[in-house]
Protein backbone atom coordinates (compact mmCIF):
# COMPACT_ATOMS: atom_id res chain seq x y z
CA UNK A 1 0.00 0.00 0.00
CA UNK A 2 2.97 2.33 0.78
CA UNK A 3 4.16 1.68 -2.06
CA UNK A 4 1.41 3.28 -4.73
CA UNK A 5 1.15 6.23 -2.21
CA UNK A 6 4.61 6.88 -2.17
CA UNK A 7 5.07 6.73 -6.11
CA UNK A 8 1.53 9.32 -6.41
CA UNK A 9 3.19 11.52 -3.71
CA UNK A 10 5.92 11.62 -6.11
CA UNK A 11 4.24 12.50 -9.17
CA UNK A 12 2.35 14.87 -7.38
CA UNK A 13 5.38 16.41 -6.33
CA UNK A 14 7.21 16.29 -9.51
CA UNK A 15 4.37 18.85 -11.14
CA UNK A 16 4.38 22.33 -11.61
CA UNK A 17 1.79 24.40 -9.06
CA UNK A 18 0.15 25.20 -12.16
CA UNK A 19 -0.20 21.55 -13.22
CA UNK A 20 -1.41 21.11 -9.49
CA UNK A 21 -4.23 23.41 -9.64
CA UNK A 22 -5.30 22.37 -12.66
CA UNK A 23 -5.16 18.79 -11.44
CA UNK A 24 -6.65 19.96 -8.12
CA UNK A 25 -9.94 21.39 -9.79
CA UNK A 26 -10.15 18.43 -11.85
CA UNK A 27 -10.36 15.47 -9.53
CA UNK A 28 -12.57 18.41 -7.25
CA UNK A 29 -15.39 18.50 -10.30
CA UNK A 30 -15.16 15.03 -10.73
CA UNK A 31 -15.41 14.62 -7.23
CA UNK A 32 -18.41 17.04 -7.10
CA UNK A 33 -20.63 15.30 -9.95
CA UNK A 34 -20.22 11.94 -8.39
CA UNK A 35 -21.50 13.18 -5.38
CA UNK A 36 -24.28 14.84 -6.97
CA UNK A 37 -25.21 12.08 -9.23
CA UNK A 38 -25.00 9.19 -6.37
CA UNK A 39 -25.97 11.17 -3.70
CA UNK A 40 -28.19 14.20 -4.13
CA UNK A 41 -29.59 14.03 -7.71
CA UNK A 42 -31.98 10.69 -7.23
CA UNK A 43 -33.35 11.94 -3.72
CA UNK A 44 -34.41 15.00 -5.03
CA UNK A 45 -35.87 13.51 -8.00
CA UNK A 46 -38.12 11.35 -5.61
CA UNK A 47 -38.55 14.45 -3.70
CA UNK A 48 -39.87 16.49 -6.68
CA UNK A 49 -42.14 13.66 -8.34
CA UNK A 50 -43.74 13.03 -4.64
CA UNK A 51 -46.90 15.13 -4.98
CA UNK A 52 -47.38 13.31 -8.15
CA UNK A 53 -47.38 10.02 -7.11
CA UNK A 54 -49.18 11.01 -3.42
CA UNK A 55 -52.03 12.01 -6.00
CA UNK A 56 -52.25 8.60 -7.43
CA UNK A 57 -51.58 6.78 -4.70
CA UNK A 58 -54.58 8.01 -2.98
CA UNK A 59 -56.98 7.58 -6.25
CA UNK A 60 -55.77 3.85 -6.10
CA UNK A 61 -56.89 3.83 -2.44
CA UNK A 62 -59.98 5.70 -2.73
CA UNK A 63 -60.48 2.86 -5.98
CA UNK A 64 -59.93 0.11 -2.94
CA UNK A 65 -61.69 1.56 -0.52
CA UNK A 66 -65.14 1.80 -2.87
CA UNK A 67 -64.49 -2.03 -4.20
CA UNK A 68 -64.15 -2.86 -0.16
CA UNK A 69 -67.53 -1.47 0.31
CA UNK A 70 -69.01 -2.94 -2.76
CA UNK A 71 -67.61 -6.33 -1.57
CA UNK A 72 -69.19 -5.97 1.35
CA UNK A 73 -72.19 -5.44 0.34
CA UNK A 74 -72.40 -8.05 -1.71
CA UNK A 75 -71.42 -10.08 1.22
CA UNK A 76 -74.54 -8.71 3.15
CA UNK A 77 -77.27 -9.80 0.74
CA UNK A 78 -78.74 -13.18 1.53
CA UNK A 79 -78.19 -16.12 -1.56
CA UNK A 80 -80.50 -16.42 -3.94
CA UNK A 81 -81.31 -19.93 -3.86
CA UNK A 82 -80.71 -21.82 -6.74
CA UNK A 83 -84.29 -22.53 -8.14
CA UNK A 84 -85.15 -18.99 -7.77
CA UNK A 85 -81.58 -18.23 -9.72
CA UNK A 86 -82.64 -20.74 -12.18
CA UNK A 87 -85.93 -18.78 -12.82
CA UNK A 88 -84.65 -15.40 -13.25
CA UNK A 89 -82.08 -16.41 -15.75
CA UNK A 90 -85.12 -18.08 -17.83
CA UNK A 91 -87.14 -15.17 -16.84
CA UNK A 92 -84.20 -12.79 -18.30
CA UNK A 93 -83.13 -14.31 -21.26
CA UNK A 94 -87.12 -14.22 -22.17
CA UNK A 95 -86.92 -11.13 -22.41
CA UNK A 96 -84.23 -10.71 -25.44
CA UNK A 97 -86.15 -12.81 -27.28
CA UNK A 98 -85.87 -14.61 -30.36
CA UNK A 99 -82.46 -13.37 -30.39
CA UNK A 100 -81.22 -15.66 -27.44
CA UNK A 101 -82.03 -19.53 -25.83
CA UNK A 102 -81.07 -20.97 -22.71
CA UNK A 103 -80.03 -24.15 -22.30
CA UNK A 104 -79.61 -25.57 -18.90
CA UNK A 105 -77.07 -28.25 -18.47
CA UNK A 106 -76.32 -29.30 -14.88
CA UNK A 107 -74.88 -26.73 -12.98
CA UNK A 108 -74.45 -24.57 -16.34
CA UNK A 109 -76.46 -22.45 -18.50
CA UNK A 110 -75.13 -21.76 -22.15
CA UNK A 111 -76.64 -18.46 -23.10
CA UNK A 112 -76.82 -18.57 -27.50
CA UNK A 113 -77.08 -15.28 -29.04
CA UNK A 114 -77.95 -14.76 -32.85
CA UNK A 115 -77.50 -11.35 -34.04
CA UNK A 116 -78.72 -9.77 -30.62
CA UNK A 117 -77.99 -5.93 -30.77
CA UNK A 118 -75.68 -4.58 -28.67
CA UNK A 119 -78.01 -1.90 -26.69
CA UNK A 120 -79.78 -5.15 -25.77
CA UNK A 121 -76.67 -7.12 -24.81
CA UNK A 122 -75.17 -4.14 -23.12
CA UNK A 123 -78.69 -3.48 -20.86
CA UNK A 124 -78.62 -7.18 -20.44
CA UNK A 125 -75.45 -7.92 -18.84
CA UNK A 126 -75.77 -4.32 -17.27
CA UNK A 127 -79.30 -5.12 -15.63
CA UNK A 128 -79.35 -7.80 -12.13
CA UNK A 129 -79.75 -10.98 -12.96
CA UNK A 130 -79.09 -12.24 -9.65
CA UNK A 131 -76.43 -13.17 -7.86
CA UNK A 132 -74.36 -15.87 -7.91
CA UNK A 133 -74.23 -16.00 -11.43
CA UNK A 134 -70.80 -16.08 -13.02
CA UNK A 135 -69.63 -16.37 -16.45
CA UNK A 136 -67.32 -19.22 -16.88
CA UNK A 137 -66.64 -18.98 -20.91
CA UNK A 138 -67.79 -16.14 -23.39
CA UNK A 139 -67.51 -17.00 -26.92
CA UNK A 140 -68.70 -13.59 -28.88
CA UNK A 141 -68.56 -11.88 -32.57
CA UNK A 142 -69.50 -8.68 -33.43
CA UNK A 143 -71.33 -8.62 -36.70
CA UNK A 144 -70.47 -5.42 -38.52
CA UNK A 145 -73.44 -3.69 -40.21
CA UNK A 146 -75.95 -0.89 -39.78
CA UNK A 147 -76.71 -1.47 -36.37
CA UNK A 148 -73.90 -3.80 -34.85
CA UNK A 149 -75.30 -6.85 -32.84
CA UNK A 150 -73.84 -10.24 -30.81
CA UNK A 151 -73.67 -13.47 -32.23
CA UNK A 152 -71.78 -16.81 -30.02
CA UNK A 153 -72.74 -18.42 -27.00
CA UNK A 154 -71.88 -17.08 -22.92
CA UNK A 155 -71.57 -20.19 -20.46
CA UNK A 156 -72.64 -19.40 -16.65
CA UNK A 157 -71.72 -21.22 -13.59
CA UNK A 158 -74.78 -21.87 -11.54
CA UNK A 159 -74.46 -22.90 -7.79
CA UNK A 160 -75.46 -26.34 -7.10
CA UNK A 161 -78.83 -27.01 -5.94
CA UNK A 162 -77.27 -28.42 -2.73
CA UNK A 163 -75.09 -25.24 -2.36
CA UNK A 164 -76.86 -22.66 0.27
Amino acid sequence: MKHWYAGLTAYWRALAPRERSGLGLAVGAVSLALVWSLLLAPPLRILRSAPATTVELNGAFEHMQRLQVRARALQAQAAVPPAELRRQLQDAVQALGSKATLQMQGDRAVLTLTELPSADLSAWLASDRGQGLRPVQVHLRRDEHANPSWTGSMVFQLPSVDAR
